[in-house]
């Protein structure tokens, strides 16, 4: 037992030595490493959570024909909500087709010259094609009911995308409901390929 007393005092900076590394590891270990690794294994647990409600929700992702099958569908409503300019007459038989539908008759409706959207200097391109506009001006006899409806038929049920960018309603002869609109939309188009 002295030899062993006589062993420990001699060595007694080493077992220190050695003490304070083994605690200094724990240390670490528990305020560093331990947090680390406990919070790596929450993220990746989370990770395969929400590749599974991503596989739930689009089955097929990883897929590739379905993603290509997917990017085709959207090329197809983009192509027809923008056609082509070829189809310009189409825009303008719609346009008259849906005011006879509503009651608002159409007095004239008059195509000016497509321009690139939005400005000539910096067109707007979409799969390589170019975005037009094609502003159209309408003369046009209504009451305030049937208008209402043709302009919402033009905003929410209209094939291709348009906008309305003025109006100017004035008062007809005769019937208090009847009115003269003066009205520019804007249909937008592919340029001819």
């Amino acid at each position: 037992m002295k030899d062993l007393r006589i062993f420990f005092q001699r060595h007694r900076s080493t077992f220190l030595a050695a003490g304070i590394i083994l605690g200094g590891a724990v240390v670490f270990w528990t305020l560093l490493l331990w947090p680390s690794t406990m919070k790596i294994a929450r993220l990746q647990s989370e990770i395969a959570a929400l590749k599974g409600r991503i596989a739930q929700l689009m089955p097929g992702t990883t897929d590739p024909s379905w993603v290509i099958e997917q990017k085709k569908g959207e090329l197809s409503r983009l192509d027809n909500a923008l056609p082509q300019q070829e189809r310009i007459s189409e825009i303008l038989k719609t346009l008259s087709q849906r005011a006879t539908e509503v009651g608002v008759m159409v007095v004239s409706i008059r195509p000016q010259p497509a321009q690139p959207y939005p400005s000539p200097e910096s067109p707007l391109r979409i799969e390589g094609q170019t975005c037009l506009a094609l502003p159209i001006q309408m003369q046009l006899e209504s009451s305030y009911r049937t208008l209402g409806k043709y302009l919402e038929s033009l905003t929410e049920h209209f094939p291709t995308v348009v906008t309305v960018d003025d109006l100017d309603i004035q008062r007809g002869e005769g019937k208090v409901s009847n009115l003269k609109v003066s009205l520019l939309i804007t249909s937008y188009l592919f340029e001819a390929r």
